[in-house]
């Protein structure tokens, strides 16, 4: 039977009919009955259905991409690995459907009926689930990266090895739920979840550790499912916005870092963040990022950002999602608070991202110079696992092919300034005692910041460390005291 032709004519039954391979591409279809029917592999691209009965039918397979169900019946129904790309579902009833292996990415479902229905290995990612009733569903191996599921139910639902799920706050507070079990004071725990929709998990986890037994039991609970990010969004603070996670500071507690890291000591910029200004530009600079910025491809991460004003230029000039680190607090503070920039406390070596994240990855000056060679070669393995294939990799650092300014004596600089004015450095310094209210306030936080000496790369292991990550080498530039070095992530 010609389905398209049945339906321009007028017919509205075909209950129970073998109908495999249907074209319903966008047509109208409303207040029929397909009850039973068999519609596997059909094609419903731009269809637009309202009032349609469903129930029992199996649509294995079949392709309903872009199309609108409004009050339509689907329970019972099978949609095993059909693609339901970009649909609407409004006021639907896809109760105990069959639906393992469904591409739902970027669906919209409103006011819907998903109770017992079987979802397990489905793409759930970029959809919306809105005010719906998803109690005692299946998801199992489920990905939800980007989804949202905004009032909605999931009582007694299952969510083994299901992921990305951090951002959809009723799975969260469900999974919690279960975990808490009666526990009247642990439920406090679960309403905080759900009751505060105004906070994430920078402010649970700020209000968690007031509370060490009510985090011990949110990470319980969270690690259980380990795909899931929650238990990583719960220690680092990450809420998500737009595509990328967006990592809020919590805490003034210094950044983990692995002790065999660290060549020399790590200048304590926290002393000078609120006065960086002073002080940026003689680094990596907007003359050296600028040349890059027609390469960069969104989304971006910004390593050693400081106050993140650079990271906000590449925005602005971009139009992009730019993600700043840096590794000490003040200074991504100043970020969050400045530039709105999303910001992330990390050490290089152990970045709060999942693999595969950016397009772009920027390490600024002043981050790569503090490694040993361990250190070196962990840090380009994480920035080697947070870029996607193909992203392109610019290092910049102090180095000895650049010039001499490593070699000098920063304390000592200092010391000629406070003594007598004199230095290479002294309107930066006059302008900051000023700030201060004093000479002495002003030589206590310089020195507290900024290291005797400053570090540089080796050119030949920065490059080793790079080819062992397995960043492509594609050019080197030098820049007064600073090399910059653009890689290839591979494809």
């Amino acid at each position: 039977m010609n389905v398209r032709d049945a339906v321009r004519q007028g017919i509205s039954h075909f209950e129970n009919l073998e109908l495999p391979g249907s074209d319903l591409r966008n047509l109208r279809l409303e207040f029929l009955s397909f009850a039973g029917a068999n519609l596997d592999r059909a094609d419903f691209t731009g269809a637009s259905l309202h009032c349609v009965d469903l129930s029992n039918a199996s649509l294995a397979g079949a392709t309903l991409c872009e199309t609108n169900f409004r009050h339509v019946d689907l329970s019972n129904a099978t949609l095993t690995r059909a693609d339901a790309s970009g649909v609407h579902w409004t006021s639907c009833d896809l109760t105990a459907v069959r639906a393992k292996g469904l591409v739902m990415a970027r669906s919209f479902v409103r006011n819907s009926t998903l109770q017992r229905g079987n979802f397990d290995r489905s793409d759930l990612r970029g959809s919306r689930i809105a005010q719906s009733d998803c109690s005692d569903a299946s998801f199992l191996d489920c990905d939800f990266e980007g989804a949202l599921t905004m009032g909605s139910r999931f009582r007694r639902a299952r969510f083994d090895r299901a992921k990305n799920f951090a951002r959809c706050r009723e799975i969260v507070a469900e999974i919690l739920r279960d975990n808490v079990g009666n526990d009247f004071e642990l439920q406090q725990l679960v309403g905080a979840v759900l009751v505060a929709n105004q906070h994430c998990y920078a402010e649970w986890n700020a209000w968690l550790q007031t509370r060490p037994r009510y985090l011990e039991t949110a990470l319980d609970a969270f690690g259980r499912f380990p795909a899931s990010g929650c238990a990583e969004a719960l220690r680092t603070g990450l809420v998500e916005e737009g595509e990328l996670r967006r990592v809020v500071v919590r805490s003034s507690d210094p950044a983990p870092r692995a002790e065999s890291s660290v060549a020399r000591g790590v200048p304590q910029l926290d002393a000078l963040a609120p006065h960086w200004e002073l002080f940026e530009g003689g680094g990596f600079d907007q003359e050296v990022l600028v040349e890059f910025l027609p390469e960069l491809r969104s989304p971006v991460v910004h390593i050693g950002g400081g106050r993140g004003s650079l990271a906000a230029e590449m925005r602005q000039d971009m139009g992009s999602d730019v993600v700043h680190v840096d590794l000490a607090h003040a200074m991504c503070r100043r970020a969050l608070d400045d530039f709105g920039l999303a910001s992330a406390r990390a050490d290089v070596g152990s970045l709060p991202f999942p693999t595969a994240q950016f397009a772009s990855v920027v390490c600024s000056s002043g981050v790569l110079e503090f490694l040993n060679d361990e250190g070196l070669r962990s840090a380009l393995r994480e920035v080697a696992r947070v870029g996607k294939p193909g992203a392109l990799v610019v290092l910049a650092g102090s180095c000895a092919e650049a010039g001499e300014f490593w070699r000098v004596d920063q304390h000592d600089e200092i010391e000629r300034w406070y003594r007598d004015g004199r230095g290479t450095s002294l309107a930066q310094f006059d302008e900051l005692a000023m700030r201060v209210g004093s000479r002495d306030e002003a030589r206590r936080l310089l020195l507290l910041a900024l290291p005797r000496f400053g570090s540089s790369i080796e050119r030949d292991a920065l490059l080793q460390a790079a080819s062992a990550a397995g960043l492509a080498f594609e050019s080197e530039q030098f820049v007064e005291d600073l090399g910059v070095w653009k890689f290839r992530q591979a494809p």
